[in-house]
Formats: structure tokens, C-alpha cells, sequence
């Protein structure tokens, strides 16, 4: 680990994963975690870009593996986990896109042996 500012860098333990066809950043310990995040991004952006973020949270937590996964494009070409209508609905993306996630956050738990309760 490097001193970057008031931040730790911590580096990528593997090249991006792809998670369901889209890229997938996982930043922390190689062995032994006690805990995993999962940071999501805004609309528009993407998971390489909350590299910046993890690596302040991992001088604070440097025991916790943190995803950031990626949004597929929506309709207007933006990486977004949801969109909405006209009246503010949700679409239905968002829950097969929460399935997806949750699939792989419980790959994540189990290979490394942690509670759902480790989970942030």
C-alpha cells in the first residue's frame, strides 16, 4: 500500500472481473477479509471510477474486500442501475439488476467464508 494524500491506494486484486458483461473492480485483501462492500455509482458513471473512494475507505477498513460493480447503459445511453417514467416509476431493470448483484455478493461471502451480516 501507498500513501496517496490522506488515502491509502490499495491496489486491484485482479484485473476487473466482467459481472454479467460488464466490468466488475474488486479492491482489498488478498486473504482472509471480514467483511465486503459493495459501492455502487451514480447515474452515468461507472465502478472503475469509485476506485478513488475504496481506497479512502480501505485505509479505514483495510480487513474489508469492496466491489464496484458497473450499470448497464439505459435507454438514453447513461450507465444507470434504474430509470424512471414520466410519473417517477421505477422500471423493471432494477430488480433483475439486484438479482444479478446479489448472485454474485453471495459468491463473494461464500468463498470467503463471511455472514451475510459482514455485508455493507
Amino acid at each position: 500500500q501507498e500513501q496517496v494524500g490522506v488515502c491509502v491506494q490499495v491496489r486491484l486484486m485482479e484485473e476487473p472481473l466482467l459481472f454479467a458483461g460488464r466490468p466488475l473492480d474488486i479492491m482489498g485483501p488478498t486473504q482472509s477479509p471480514t467483511g465486503l462492500l459493495v459501492i455502487f455509482h451514480g447515474r452515468g458513471d461507472n465502478g472503475k471510477n469509485m476506485r478513488s473512494l475504496a481506497e479512502c475507505l480501505g485505509r479505514k477498513m483495510p480487513h474489508v474486500k469492496i466491489m464496484m460493480p458497473t450499470a448497464p447503459p439505459g435507454p438514453h445511453g447513461l450507465n444507470s442501475w434504474y430509470e424512471t417514467n414520466a410519473s417517477g416509476c421505477l422500471d423493471g431493470r432494477i430488480q433483475s439488476l439486484r438479482t444479478e448483484i446479489m448472485l454474485h455478493v453471495d459468491a463473494e461471502l461464500q468463498r470467503w467464508g463471511l455472514p451475510v451480516s459482514r455485508l455493507g
